[in-house]
């Protein structure tokens, strides 16, 4: 699975590739190195900050469609992942895996 996604965080402007790309179970997750702000590689949605327990207010980081096509790897940019909704957030959920990151 490739991924790939713009190197500067939406929360603090922060290289992202000083931080931990893991797959968690669910796909590829990357932690931002400040403050371990976690986003989904492939959609960029933030699936953690710290607006507990509230949803994440962070933005989504900037991703991209990936495909290999003639032995040559193509990358296209996604529209923004939109932010989650309060209704849909589940803070037990996106605490463990903030957690499951930062014992990695």
């Amino acid at each position: 699975c490739w991924v790939a996604f713009g190197r500067s965080c939406p929360h603090a402007g922060l290289d992202l590739m000083g931080g931990d790309v893991e797959d968690l179970g669910s796909g590829p997750v990357v932690a931002c190195p400040a403050h371990t702000f976690l986003f989904d590689a492939t959609t960029g949605q933030c699936l953690w900050d710290a607006s507990r327990p509230n949803p994440p207010q962070t933005s989504s980081m900037l991703t991209f469609e990936v495909s290999e096509h003639r032995g040559s790897i193509w990358v296209r940019p996604r529209d923004l992942a939109p932010m989650c909704k309060p209704e849909d957030w589940d803070q037990d959920k996106a605490d463990a895996l903030q957690l499951d990151m930062v014992d990695r």
